[in-house]
């Protein structure tokens, strides 16, 4: 038996309405318990959940109850009897406890118990009876289903009467004695008739057939006599006498052998009378009668033979025939006794059974009248037992039914109300601890609320003393560029006369300048014109002597023609005076004559042309020669000209130099006014650009000051759409879906449903089908959403048995993290002792550790920062991080954040220079310096206790991975830093 420690002799009773309620599984573990439970164990909800039920054994319990509760409970039925507690301290308290097991079909998925105040008396017994069972002396009695029954024959009699069956049996016992009564009345009745007709047929029946038959065998006898006597006389009897003597012979041995037997059985003194009276008379007979009348039959004395039988033989046989009937007579005489007597023996019989069998049925009335009533007032009090279920009177007791057929029946109604107090308090309690959770949640949601408002003002408060620092510099400039501006709108006035000076010198000198920039064009003009000119004269000479050349040319072809054309025209002449009518091919020859004759005349006509066109390139030559002539007498004049204006222009060229110097030394004084207002602009910009960066920070902070509401408002309890928790568990499984087969492994895992990441195969988005995952088995599942971290599924219809395996391997997860989830809380001490440390030693203030504001590292891409830890995070905790990595692998990443989501220093892998133009490479490569505000991020900058989450992470490059974390808080001088973030990939 467990020892649960020391006892003491101080009992707690029970309030008189209170319900101590608790449930647990399969191996008596709590589940479950209501606040009345928990305030008399004087354990703390913590030390009972998840702790065995048996905590609370009372060592003067005896085995034998707990024996019987087992035996009872794991048999599927209800348990109830008097049960002594024990308390955290040593103290007991006595309950009547009411243990049923809350069934899944036909297997038994865990129990609940109903406990309330039971009588002193019930205490009172169940004492002197448990001390009996402790001290060994308990002879004769066992425990079954909570009560004290005696095991002897007695005892069981006792139960046997207490039953149905007992009183049923009772009843029919005593129906079957009076019917056994009566039977045996009837059948002794019928015995006694039937021996007097067995005597009437012994004594008289058959006595009265023998004697007929003995006067049937005399009268055949007699009878044979006289036909010896016809016979004689008719002459026959010689030839038939040994046959009449034959049959008289056999007649008289069978009438001797008949009557001895008839003398045989028992007879009246009366009888035996008239059967001596036979006998003489059957004796005298055959002496004296038939002998006589055969020897005279013998001897053919016919006369004498009828005067024998007349006066001798006949009065013989009648006197034999009188005593036979008298025998016969007296036969009957001797049956009408008989017959009186068992009528007189009938009525008698009769008469006692009819009273037996009013008796016995007023006697079956009266006791099914009590059986009626002993089965109808358990059934009432089970009536009244159902009323008070209905009523929901929690605390009524159903004592036993008194009907051993009835105990089953009590024992489910006992079940059934055990089942439905512990529905009731249990969702009352499940009611109140959801109101009181629901409280303290809105008390942790509004410390965290208040705590994130607090730092997000804090640091929007800090922006905004930047801003406004930020601000008073540019009034500061502004008043300065005032200043100056004042300073240069005296120069410009001053400036702005010698402008004007300058500016009437400049229109003279624009005009003059302007009257030789157009002189000089005419001049350019015209010496282009003449230049033209003179080409064209180039062109037109050099087109006169190519004409010339081909005038030569032409007219060499010309003669070279004329002589081809003496020639044909010669050879036709003589080849068709030759040829005869065969001449006629020397047509051909005719029209080449002829082509060459056409040929000619146009060889003609060109040279014509050609001259022409050389007498007129000749004229435009001249004429062109002209128009240079012309040309340049204008040049000359533009010369003079030019003079003119030039002489104009050193008068207003002397004006402007004057006026000029004047203005340099004012155009100094506003050049450095300017400088002054450059100066102020570009102070100006860089102000703004810090307001403006400022701006964006304080939009910043508001943006992730929103996404850490709703990060925090989804992780609260009321926030949190599911009904279990999910647990990070990595396991292979296998997916149906239809026509879809999938694998990959599991990322979250719940007794509702799972996340899992799909590595192979199509995934499907909609519909049912199964999961088959490693050492849990083949569960029935449906999609409920695809989003970028996996596939979300909701088991369905899960029997208790794959429950079961879930919860037993989600709970060797949890169990397996415990080492991890110690590592991170390790190492965020670790963490906070450096940070405090080094703001001992003055390397950085805590102002400086804690500030939120974060400035953007130019050219990076993902974007970098340098925070005002950022230094101190990468001397400091790079160390601590890379002794990690070179650890053999045990921790894949270990980094820390800070409470924005902000990682300065990472693992080395992690922590490479960033390659221009390339963000792929750098997000993967480049992980520090970097802030990570996305939903794991927050959850794990903000977390308050340490926490196990999972999710995907872009390496960059298209490569995604599946990473479970564990994240530890870290706290600095008793403030929340940030948190440790430990990292291992699951899935890739």
């Amino acid at each position: 038996m467990r020892d649960n420690g020391p006892i003491t002799d101080r009992e707690i009773e029970l309030g008189d309405d209170a319900i101590i309620v608790s449930g647990t599984d399969t191996r008596g573990i709590i589940t479950f318990a209501n606040e009345e439970f928990v305030t008399i164990s004087g354990y703390s909800p913590e030390e009972l959940f998840g702790a065995p039920h048996n905590i609370l054994r009372h060592p003067h319990m005896p085995r034998e109850a707990f024996a019987d509760l087992w035996a009872t409970v794991k048999a599927g039925r209800s348990w109830e009897g008097m049960v002594k507690n024990r308390t955290k301290n040593g103290d007991f308290y006595w309950v009547r406890a009411n243990v049923t097991p809350t069934m899944s079909g036909s297997e038994v998925t865990g129990y609940i118990s109903i406990r309330t105040k039971p009588e002193r008396a019930a205490v009172t017994e169940a004492e002197r009876i448990y001390a009996l069972f402790r001290e060994g002396r308990a002879r004769g009695l066992a425990i079954h289903e909570g009560r004290v029954i005696s095991t002897t024959w007695i005892g069981r009699l006792v139960r046997l009467r207490d039953s149905v069956v007992g009183r049923l049996g009772v009843v029919l016992l005593v129906l079957g004695v009076l019917g056994a009564g009566i039977g045996v009345v009837g059948i002794d009745g019928m015995r006694a008739i039937n021996q007097d007709l067995n005597l009437v047929f012994d004594r008289n029946v058959r006595a009265v057939i023998d004697l007929a038959t003995l006067v049937e065998l005399s009268d055949d006898v007699a009878r044979q006599v006289d036909l010896m006597e016809g016979e004689m006389l008719r002459g026959l009897l010689p030839t038939t006498l040994n046959d009449r003597l034959g049959t008289i012979e056999g007649r008289r041995k069978a009438f001797t052998i008949l009557w001895e037997n008839h003398l045989k059985g028992e007879h009246s003194e009366a009888e035996k009378e008239l059967q001596r009276r036979v006998t003489t008379t059957w004796e005298a007979l055959w002496k004296e009668g038939v002998p006589e009348a055969l020897e005279l039959a013998r001897g053919g004395d016919r006369e004498a033979l009828s005067r024998k039988l007349a006066t001798r033989t006949r009065p013989q046989f009648v006197a034999v025939h009188g005593a036979l009937h008298d025998l016969v007579n007296q036969q009957r005489t001797d049956a009408a006794a008989l017959r009186e007597r068992a009528e007189k023996e009938v009525s008698w019989r009769l008469l006692a059974s009819v009273g037996l069998l009013v008796g016995g049925g007023a006697l079956g009335l009266a006791l099914s009248a009590w059986f009626l009533v002993s089965l109808h007032r358990p059934l009432r009090r089970m009536e009244r037992h159902f009323d008070a279920i209905a009523a929901g009177n929690l605390g009524y007791v159903i004592p036993s039914p008194g009907l051993a057929e009835l105990d089953n029946l009590s024992s489910r109604l006992r079940a059934l109300k055990a089942r439905i107090g512990y529905y009731v308090l249990e969702r009352a309690e499940m009611a109140k601890r959801s109101e009181e959770e629901l409280r303290r949640e809105m008390m942790a949601l509004t410390n965290l609320l208040e705590g994130e408002v607090q730092e997000t003002v804090g640091d929007i408060s800090v922006q905004s003393s930047r801003l406004s620092e930020n601000a008073a510099n540019l009034a500061q400039v502004a008043e300065r560029l005032l200043h100056d501006a004042t300073q240069v709108t005296e120069s410009v006035r001053i400036t702005s006369a010698n402008v004007q000076t300058v500016a009437g010198a400049t229109e003279q000198l624009e005009a003059s300048s302007r009257e030789i920039s157009e002189r000089v064009d005419s001049g350019a003009r015209l010496a282009e014109t003449a230049r033209a000119k003179g080409d064209e004269a180039l062109h037109r000479v050099e087109s006169l002597t190519e004409a010339t050349a081909r005038i030569d040319s032409v007219v060499g072809l010309i003669q070279g023609i004329a002589g081809q054309t003496r020639m044909l025209s010669l050879n036709a002449t003589i080849e068709a005076a030759r040829a005869g009518e065969a001449g006629k091919g020397f047509s051909v020859v005719a029209g080449e004559v002829k082509g060459l004759a056409g040929e000619t005349e146009h060889a003609i006509g060109t040279i014509s042309e050609q001259a022409e066109g050389i007498s007129r390139t000749t004229g435009e030559a001249a004429r062109t020669v002209q128009a240079v002539v012309e040309s340049i007498r204008a040049i000359d004049t533009i010369t003079a000209d030019v003079a003119r204006a030039a002489g104009e222009q050193r008068a207003a060229t002397a004006e402007i130099m004057s006026s000029a110097a004047q203005a340099a030394e004012h155009t100094g004084a506003v050049a450095e006014s300017v400088q002054g207002m450059r100066e102020g602009a570009e102070t100006t910009g860089a102000v703004s650009t810090r307001v403006r960066d400022l701006a964006s920070r304080v939009n910043r902070d508001i943006l992730a000051l929103r996404q850490r509401l709703y990060v925090i408002l989804r992780s609260s309890h009321g926030g949190n759409r599911r009904q279990y928790p999910r647990i990070p568990v990595a396991l292979r499984y296998k997916g149906t879906f239809g026509s879809n087969t999938f694998s990959g492994m599991t990322a979250d895992l719940s007794q509702g449903g799972a996340l899992v990441v799909v590595a192979q195969g199509s995934r499907p988005s909609t519909g049912r089908g199964s999961l088959d995952i490693e050492g849990v088995g083949e569960l029935a599942a449906e999609v409920v959403t695809v989003s970028e971290n996996g596939l979300h599924l909701k088991f369905r219809a899960l029997d208790p048995e794959q429950i079961e395996r879930l919860k037993t391997r989600i709970e060797k997860a949890v169990a397996d993290d415990i080492p991890m989830v110690e590592h991170a809380v390790g190492f965020a001490k670790t963490v906070a002792e450096v940070f405090e440390h080094a703001i001992a030693e003055g390397r950085i203030t805590s102002e400086d550790l804690f500030d939120g504001s974060y400035t953007p590292i130019p050219g990076t891409n993902p974007v970098q920062y340098m925070a005002p830890h950022t230094a101190l995070a990468e001397a400091e905790l790079g160390p601590l991080i890379a002794r990690l990595a070179g650890a053999g692998g045990s921790v894949p990443v270990c980094v820390a954040t800070d409470r924005n989501g902000y990682i300065a220093a990472h693992m080395p892998e992690h922590s490479k220079p960033q390659r221009p133009d390339d963000p792929e490479w750098n997000q993967g490569n480049s992980r520090n310096r970097r802030l990570y505000n996305d939903r794991a991020g927050i959850l794990a900058a903000r977390c308050t206790k340490p926490m196990t989450q999972t999710y995907r992470r872009d390496m960059g490059g298209g490569t995604i991975v599946l990473m479970k974390e564990i994240d530890a808080p870290i706290m600095v001088l008793g403030r929340r830093w940030g948190a440790v973030r430990q990292a291992g990939e699951l899935l890739q």
